[in-house]
């Protein structure tokens, strides 16, 4: 399919499928087309460019949907809107700010400082054994849950022949996973 005649998404309409998605009135299947192909930019300054001829553009436009989009996640330098015909404007988000830029991280240290007790509670100073520590934190509801969503992963994935397991083969596998922590450590090269 040619460049040109290929359709291209507007944020408006991005953010509508993202909204329907979670939802659940589409699902991700049902998101994927030939016709949806991404856009290959063979440099960086290409992309750039098409985002400012994007920025220049959604200026000029109004946007059709009354439905409310998600607040934006980048909160450095959010202008608004022009709009006369709407009463709700919701701001949009500067596309340059998008690009990701390569420097350190900036963080301050009493802000990642961990401030909470390090000692150990007396529920947890009562267990001897390594599943009486992993059956603290995973419940028999959390197993349940994850023998279900595996079966129906399994059901999904090969509808011919899937494989189903069973409450005592999650245990089992979590028990090797256990053991193989302390008694297969020296077979692990370093």
């Amino acid at each position: 399919m040619s460049r040109t005649t290929r359709k291209k998404l507007k944020d408006d309409d991005i953010e509508n499928m993202l909204m329907r998605l979670e939802a659940g009135e589409i699902s991700e299947d049902d998101a994927e087309s030939d016709e949806d192909d991404l856009d290959f930019y063979p440099s960086r300054k290409d992309l750039q460019a098409v985002l400012e001829d994007k920025e220049v553009s959604d200026e000029e436009e109004v946007p059709e949907t009354e439905e409310c989009p998600d607040p934006p996640l980048v909160h450095e330098e959010i202008y608004q809107q022009a709009s006369t015909s709407r009463s709700n404007v919701f701001p949009q988000i500067n596309t340059r700010n998008l690009i990701w830029k390569k420097r350190s991280l900036e963080y301050k240290e009493e802000s990642i400082a961990f401030l909470g007790s390090t000692e150990l509670g007396p529920e947890l100073m009562k267990l001897e054994t390594p599943l009486q520590f992993f059956s603290q934190y995973f419940s028999e509801d959390l197993l349940k849950k994850i023998v279900e969503e595996t079966n129906k992963y399994s059901t999904q994935t090969n509808i011919d022949r899937p494989v189903q397991i069973s409450l005592t083969e999650l245990r089992k596998y979590l028990g090797i996973l256990i053991f193989m922590t302390y008694f297969c450590d020296h077979l692990v090269a370093h």
